[in-house]
């Protein structure tokens, strides 16, 4: 029977020990690729406004008013000013979609100008992205050409991508996503 403590106590160590090797490990190639520390805590906190990725529709809605968006499933937005600020920027928008499993899966914040100052606009966007590169780490962050749209930028974790963009000349767009949506819906 004491054998088999040893063995129980021994096991658990090594589990634990092999756990904070691997997060280790991950935040490790995260900076050796650029990031800082900070979008590594950030990678694995896993959370936006300190609601984790992973919460479901319920546990989110008792914490907020989410309204749905009517014409997208699984989609909702959120007025509350708290919920729109971040790196920086007061959104007008805040989207937040659920997977079909009920698992928070992404969060689009949205500013857009109609009849304003593109100057003002554009300040916004290099003041925002000058702070989430110093913030984040990766001096030149991956640039994505899709639809050419040369003002794109992403930070890619292993738990957490952030993509950062001004797909219009009036619209900037900051969306986080969790990337191991099949992973946490198998659960």
């Amino acid at each position: 029977m004491k054998g088999l403590l040893i063995f129980i106590i021994a096991l658990v160590v090594s589990m634990s020990s092999y756990s904070q090797t691997k997060k280790q490990s991950a935040c490790d190639s995260l900076i050796q690729e650029g990031y800082t520390q900070a979008f590594c805590d950030y990678n694995n906190n896993y959370a936006f406004k300190n609601i984790p990725f992973e919460s479901n529709y319920s546990f989110f809605s008792s914490k907020i008013k989410l309204d749905k968006v009517s014409i997208l499933p699984n989609t909702y937005t959120i007025t509350d000013i708290d919920f729109r600020e971040w790196a920086g920027l007061t959104f007008d928008y805040a989207v937040f979609k659920f997977s079909a499993k009920d698992k928070l899966e992404s969060v689009l914040l949205k500013l857009k100008r109609e009849n304003k100052d593109s100057t003002e606009l554009e300040n916004n966007f290099l003041e925002t992205l000058n702070y989430l590169t110093h913030y984040f780490g990766h001096e030149k962050p991956s640039q994505n050409d899709y639809l050419n749209e040369k003002n794109n930028f992403h930070w890619c974790g292993n738990k957490v991508n952030i993509h950062f963009g001004q797909p219009h000349k009036n619209v900037i767009e900051l969306m986080i996503e969790r990337t191991n949506i099949n992973d946490l819906d198998n659960l």
